[in-house]
């Protein structure tokens, strides 16, 4: 599941805080007509520093706008605007022994096909 709406997002959280005690640094992006500070509620708690990616569609919202979604929720979050997929994923794992992307399927679909990803899930 991309935990692409609340209660996907609650699942991962759980996994997450179960499992993941080290807080892994998150990649997110969402539609735009998705509950987005729903997602991002259960999140926030249990990952390290966010890193927001814009998505090649017209229904993704804009990193900028989620950063702003995020500040409200967690003024003291550390927030990053990649260019792109595969930067925020390279930016990622060379940061963090740990990292998950989640929030919509197309974005999943864009971290697969990164070469960073592609080495790992050999």
């Amino acid at each position: 599941d991309a935990a692409h709406n609340p209660e996907g997002a609650g699942a991962l959280a759980a996994h997450l805080r179960a499992w993941h005690p080290e807080r892994p640094g998150l990649l997110f992006a969402a539609m735009q007509d998705k509950d987005i500070a729903g997602m991002l509620a259960p999140l926030l708690p249990v990952v390290g520093p966010v890193v927001l990616a814009p998505m090649d569609t017209a229904r993704a919202a804009r990193p900028e706008t989620i950063a702003a979604l995020i500040e409200a929720l967690d003024p003291a979050r550390a927030v990053t605007l990649a260019t792109d997929v595969p930067s925020a994923v390279a930016s990622l794992l060379a940061s963090h022994t740990t990292a998950v992307a989640s929030g919509s399927i197309v974005l999943l679909g864009a971290v697969r096909s990164c070469p960073d990803v592609r080495a790992i899930l050999r």
